[in-house]
């Protein structure tokens, strides 16, 4: 369905924090269906991904349209990315695919050893650590020694995703959102950088920052403003072009940076290698 309003109504699940996506389109394509759906059940609506007469009144309803947040019962691909990153920092022993008692325990652990308010649940603040290069592990784990990985290695596996479907949350192999493909990619090279989001690779200070679009490099990570955060992250191929899994698209695709739009949303850059 294509129509003025999709992009509207895009807008505001990214205000609301339940889509991400590379620029809005007038397209309702599957990322837009996705957000609808978390929306729905978030709101205890029918989990269907149409934006019917309800769901819609709700989705622009200032007093009653709540902020993605994860909670006790939901599952879902947002609920596997959650528990595959507290696992990486050491707070979740096994990955259920269900938010439930342990992975409450665990979300309370890191919002304690992180200085949050202890809830657990996992709202905009929880969230925006547990993916940031800054989010602090458990004191029980035992931090692996950190490797850099190869750019070869790295850029061959953006090659090799060009096609594959865009799903939120999801990091590989055959399917990917935006930072799930760096992440997946980072681990294809060798490196152990963990899962993080746009912003977190972002905010990576590990790693040197490129303040300027036309002093990437290849194998750099580029990095553009979704509203009013980061919320999306290309691979840079050199001359200009990127390997990003794109929403509006549907798929990882290869395409050019150097666009009017690029441009304007771009925020900064950081090489790994």
């Amino acid at each position: 369905m294509e129509s003025p309003k999709v992009n509207e109504l895009q807008e505001r699940l990214m205000e609301l924090g339940y889509l991400d996506i590379d620029e809005s389109t007038q397209l309702y394509g599957p990322a837009t269906k996705y957000a609808v759906s978390l929306f729905q059940r978030q709101h205890a609506l029918q989990q269907d991904g149409i934006c019917g007469p309800e769901t819609l009144a709700l989705i622009f309803d200032n007093e009653k349209g709540r902020p993605y947040t994860l909670l006790e019962g939901t599952e879902g691909n947002d609920v596997d990315m959650l528990q595959d990153r507290l696992q990486e920092l050491g707070y979740l022993g096994k990955a259920t695919g269900y938010y439930g008692t342990e992975t409450i325990e665990a979300v309370k652990a890191f919002q304690t050893r992180n200085d949050l308010g202890v809830d657990g649940k996992t709202g905009q603040i929880t969230l925006d650590k547990i993916y940031s290069a800054d989010a602090v592990p458990s004191e029980e784990y035992e931090k692996q020694v950190r490797r850099q990985g190869t750019i070869g290695e790295f850029l061959e596996a953006a090659e090799e995703a060009l096609g594959s479907p865009y799903v939120w949350g999801a990091a590989g192999p055959d399917k990917f959102d935006c930072s799930g493909l760096v992440t997946y990619c980072l681990r294809a090279a060798g490196s152990s950088t963990g899962r993080l989001n746009a912003k977190g690779f972002s905010g990576n200070n590990n790693w040197e920052e490129i303040t300027d679009i036309d002093s990437l490099e290849r194998g750099d990570l580029i990095f553009f403003r979704a509203r009013r955060t980061i919320g999306h992250v290309g691979i840079v191929v050199g001359d200009g072009m990127m390997i990003d899994a794109s929403s509006g698209n549907g798929e990882v695709v290869y395409r050019s940076y150097l666009t009017d739009h690029w441009r304007n949303t771009f925020v900064n850059g950081r090489r790994p290698w």
